[in-house]
């Protein structure tokens, strides 16, 4: 069988197209983003999981590598709210805060983002501590 010019580049541009648009679409599943992360070390563990039917906002550290951090959740619509908390030491030898969603933020429904920053001793929050979680609240 035999193609001509035409018919072989549309097809590559089909199977490109193809390709590009599932590349791009995340698969289906019930959380946009990780709920949990830790980093290799084990240094730095965040989550957003609900604990007895309270969703929590939980930074743990294994040392107190600073004392206060910038929260930054990005609620459903141009909505973004950023808040300092500090981070305290625990009963089991680490460091972390976790902090009460519903109580903090309100509610609502949609997709939330968490995010985490360190607060430098001078300057504005930019570096980032661990990675961008989320949540869906329905």
């Amino acid at each position: 069988m035999r193609i001509d010019r035409t018919t072989a580049e549309r097809l590559l541009v089909t199977l490109a197209s193809t390709a590009l648009l599932m590349s791009v679409h995340p698969p289906a599943q019930a959380h946009h983003r990780p709920s949990a992360y830790c980093s290799e070390s084990g240094d730095v563990c965040q989550n957003v999981r609900k604990v007895e039917g309270v969703r929590k906002l939980t930074i743990v550290l294994s040392s107190k590598f600073f004392k206060r951090y910038v929260l930054c959740l990005d609620k459903p619509g141009p909505v973004s709210v950023c808040e300092t908390f500090r981070i305290k030491a625990w009963d089991d030898g680490t460091f972390g805060s976790s902090i009460n969603f519903r109580r903090r933020f309100g509610g609502g429904e949609g997709r939330y983002t968490v995010s985490w920053y360190r607060v430098p001793k001078q300057g504005p929050p930019t570096e980032q501590i661990g990675k961008t979680l989320g949540f869906h609240r329905s």
